[in-house]
This record gives C-alpha cells, structure tokens and sequence, in this order.
C-alpha cells in the first residue's frame, strides 16, 4: 500500500537526512567531514567566491567547528578524490570503483568533450611521469591554436581528459589550482579497481539518494545519465527494494511515485 505524505513531511525527512536538523550526525572535527561525505555520497566542488566557496558551506552548516582546510588534509591523505562524477566534486575514496564505468567510457572516446590531442596528451602523461605532479600553468603554450573546449590551451585540455578518463588524478591543489599526478602514484593501494556491473552502479545510486535525502525518485537518481540501461536498472533496483520492504513508494502532494526509505541505514 502507498503511503501518502505531505509537503512538511518531505522537508522534515530532507533536513534530517542531509544532516541540517538540529541534532547533528556527523560529528566534529575532520573525521566529520568524511562522515559527511560517505554519507552524502559527494560535495560538489565550486570555483567561484563571494563570503567562501560553496562546497565549504556545505561542510560548515553541518558540521560545528569546521576548518576549510579539511578537505585538503583529507585528499592529501588519500581519504577522499576529485572527480566529475555529477559535476566537479569530493568523493569518499571507498566509492572509487563507482566511478571507474565512466572513466572506460572516455578511454573508448565514448564522449564528445575534452577532444584533446593524443599526441599532447602523451607528452603531458609522460613529462608528469618522470617530473612528478604538474598544475597546467606547467605546461607552456606552444601551439598557436587553443583548444577545442572553452578554448582551453592544448596542454590543459590533455590534462582534463587524461584526468577524466582516469590516466590522471588530482593530488592536491595550490588555492583552486588543480595539481596533477599519475593515479597509481595517488591511489592507496587497497583500493577496489573492481568494475561494477550496471546492476551494482544502479544500486549505488539508489542507495546514495536514499541514504541522502531520505526519498527520492527516478527522475532524480537518472538527472543528467542518459543511458536508457541505466534507467531500466535503477527502476529495477527500487522494485526488488519495495519488494523486499527496504523503501516503499509514496506521493507528495499527489506527485508519485516517490520513493521512502524505512529507516536511516540504506548502505
């Protein structure tokens, strides 16, 4: 049977699943913010400032005594990595694997960006290989045309696709400026390099959505992946969960379906 609730009860499930009610779950002090983030599944990353970026916003209003030098304490210590996984953002480093279907797809040119030149590219891959890490501002212009992309310099543009397809991870940064390096030399070695079947991708979407906002709906765990497989998996996913009475479906001022975790563990 649906259970139908209202509007004031969605906020409520929202706000205490994004860890903003009044009782905080995540913590203090750095350890929090890796809390934070397994729990919220990603931080977008944000370049621009006003009073500060938005991504230390996001950390500050969750958890008390916040520092915005955690994060970067975190992605020396190879806790958490940068990826454009939903846009630029901070990952917990156990949920790399989830990412590693996306990185395949740019190896296999399965993308209309970052159309760099594998020439540049392996002279980029190359000279950090024997130099060590380098921010793109190390590599000097010496072409006359720029990039395809944002007109972005050529060297830039190889260091974004090695980054994307997963040749390249970002060690740290120097303020915004992002600081290249070969993945083997930052990934801990314990990491899982295990591919996820579609089946395991979709279920780490659901339960990163549940886990993090307390409902969600198709729509929303599918905005922005147009893979039509990917779709059929996550509604797949949320039919053996109903049936299995992990979540159950629900309608929000008449909208449905919507779907309700029953308790807060959805890992």
């Amino acid at each position: 049977m649906k259970k139908t609730l209202t509007l004031q009860d969605l906020q409520r499930i929202t706000l205490e699943s994004q860890g903003l009610s009044q009782d905080p779950i995540f913590g203090t002090g750095k350890k929090a913010v890796l809390n934070a983030l397994e729990h919220l599944g990603y931080v977008q990353i944000d370049t621009l400032s006003v009073v500060e970026r938005a991504h230390h916003h996001t950390l500050w209003s969750r958890i008390d005594d916040y520092k915005t030098h955690y994060l970067d304490d975190l992605l020396k210590e190879r806790n958490i990595f940068e990826y454009w996984f939903h846009a630029a953002s901070y990952l917990p480093m156990k949920d790399y694997r989830y990412v590693l279907p996306q990185m395949l797809s740019f190896k296999q040119n399965q993308s209309q960006y970052y159309n760099a030149d594998p020439k540049v590219m392996q002279y980029v891959i190359d000279t950090i290989r024997t130099e060590g890490p380098k921010k793109a501002k190390d590599f000097e212009n010496e072409g006359k045309a720029a990039g395809s992309w944002w007109n972005w310099k050529p060297a830039k543009l190889a260091l974004e696709r090695l980054f994307m397809q997963g040749d390249l991870m970002i060690s740290g940064r120097d303020g915004m400026q992002k600081i290249y390096d070969i993945s083997e030399r930052v990934l801990p070695e314990t990491t899982d390099l295990t591919i996820p079947t579609p089946i395991e991708l979709a279920e780490y979407l659901v339960k990163t959505h549940l886990r993090a906002y307390g409902l969600t709906t198709l729509k929303q765990i599918t905005h922005l992946r147009s893979d039509h497989v990917l779709r059929k998996n996550v509604e797949q996913v949320l039919q053996s969960m109903v049936e299995d009475k992990v979540i159950q479906k629900t309608e929000i001022n008449g909208i449905s379906p919507m779907y309700i975790r029953k308790n807060r563990s959805c890992n």
